[in-house]
């Protein structure tokens, strides 16, 4: 079975959630086989994917860095037997030379599934960039993997091409001090395009641990960091200090379950801000409606939808006057008439990001007299003005007191009140259980939440309306 490596962000828990919401697509249906901090091993279930559907995965999801296909897998022992965390008198040479020759056989295995033919290439020069993701990032067992592993690589790929008749081959270097310290980030996917590793001759080889061994393979397609940016930096209305982040756009979106086509789809953002979830939605055909109680903010979203849509190829056809209005959120209902929506995707309040522990009465009156309000208005209206089935996935404040633990909003009472049942962000049930403490789900809360400080963090909640 054909198997792909998704390099995740830093927030894994919230990538792994949305790649395994994403998979129970009728399009992209697969399922997550293992997983670590770093990567989740997807197979799908109709095998081998196209370079077409690599690109729109990659489009899509807001949590994955790099796609990659696997070539070989290294069981756990026999890696740890190749790569000791510690040589010392535990550690039997012979056992590490015979481990060390298996690897080194897996790898040089490798050549022709990673670049084909090399005859054909002989004259061209060859470029190689190793990449090395850990269980995670933290663990004692990356400085291993960095200072020992990462030579041993560069060296041995160099010999084999050289074996093969390539004399002209070169390998990506990292930085000479990170490396002997042990403290070395992957390349970016900006470098995918930059040392343009999609060529034949020009490769990004991945080797990812997880508690089951090492998985590797090649980089087929990277997350577009220049296109991103210029949806959220070029746009020209911006608000840096008041706006989610795209990937976490992208990831709400990919939470709402939309069924295809998307161009027949409805979503609402009652709460738009600078637009950034309905930009991202809009970008991927989906038909977006929105509306905030700042007339500039109003106004700054339908300038940025414009914007979009003369860098699309072919945008969606939408009426940005009637679509985008300046109304407070019970209104609604009466100005967007009959129309019953699809979805709806939102951050209704994003407080101020504190630099201090602030006090539990400060906060608690914030929470009390604005917060919850403006949730009960919104579960109000979206009851009102969702389909039956139709999601909600919505952020919620909650802050860290300086004399009363953390002040959260029960979300869950208040969508059940409207009929609305809560959706497990992470369905624990779909994905392969892992024994190590910091990757056991079991162990995980039901909330997940991404920390703006270490005082305030954005929960993110799933909720689907009942019939």
């Amino acid at each position: 079975m054909i198997k792909y490596i998704f390099i995740i962000g830093k927030n894994w828990l919230l990538s792994l959630s949305e790649l395994n919401h994403f998979l129970k697509r009728d399009k992209f249906k697969g399922k997550i086989t293992d997983y670590s901090a770093c990567a989740a091993i997807i197979e799908f279930d109709k095998g081998e994917l196209g370079g077409e559907e690599i690109a729109n995965l990659i489009f899509a999801l807001g949590g994955t860095l790099k796609i990659c296909k696997v070539l070989d897998f290294i069981d756990l022992d026999s890696f740890y037997n190749a790569f000791p965390e510690k040589i010392d008198s535990s550690v039997h040479p012979g056992i590490m030379i015979d481990a060390r020759r298996h690897v080194k056989g897996i790898i040089k295995d490798l050549v022709y599934p990673t670049f084909g033919g090399l005859n054909i290439y002989k004259g061209t020069k060859f470029f190689i960039a190793n990449s090395i993701y850990p269980i995670s990032f933290d663990s004692r067992y990356y400085k291993t993997l960095v200072s020992h592993f990462l030579p041993f690589l560069n060296k041995y790929w160099m010999e084999i091409l050289s074996d093969k008749g390539i004399k002209n081959a070169s390998y990506y270097n990292y930085p000479k001090e990170n490396v002997e310290s042990g403290n070395l980030n992957p390349i970016f996917p900006h470098h995918f395009f930059r040392y343009e590793l999609y060529r034949p001759t020009r490769k990004e080889i991945v080797y990812t641990l997880t508690e089951d061994g090492m998985y590797i393979g090649y980089t087929i397609n990277v997350t577009n960091s220049n296109e991103m940016k210029m949806m959220d930096e070029e746009r020209p209305f911006k608000n840096p200090k008041g706006s989610i982040p795209p990937k976490f756009a992208k990831i709400m979106v990919n939470f709402l379950n939309l069924k295809r086509p998307y161009g027949t789809r409805r979503i609402l953002d009652p709460f738009c801000g600078t637009g950034t979830i309905l930009l991202f939605a809009y970008s991927q055909g989906i038909g977006v409606w929105g509306a905030d109680t700042d007339k500039r903010s109003s106004q700054g979203t339908k300038n940025n939808l414009r914007w979009l849509q003369e860098f699309l190829e072919k945008p969606l056809k939408i009426n940005l006057n009637k679509n985008v209005i300046n109304a407070e959120i019970n209104t609604l209902p009466e100005k967007f008439g009959k129309i019953k929506f699809d979805g709806a995707v939102t951050e209704p309040i994003l407080l101020r990001y504190f630099t201090e522990l602030p006090k539990y009465n400060e906060i608690d009156e914030i929470i009390n007299n604005h917060v919850i309000p403006t949730y009960l208005q919104a579960f109000r209206v979206f009851n009102e003005m969702l389909k039956p089935g139709a999601r909600v996935v919505i952020t919620s404040p909650s802050v860290l007191t300086l004399d009363g633990g953390r002040i959260r909003v029960n979300l869950n009472k208040i969508a059940d009140n409207f009929n609305f049942q809560k959706i497990s962000v992470l369905d624990k049930a779909d994905i392969i259980e892992k024994s190590g403490r910091k990757l056991a789900l079991s162990s995980k809360k039901n909330v997940i939440f991404d920390s703006g400080t270490k005082y305030f963090r954005r929960e993110f909640y799933i909720f689907e309306k009942n019939p």
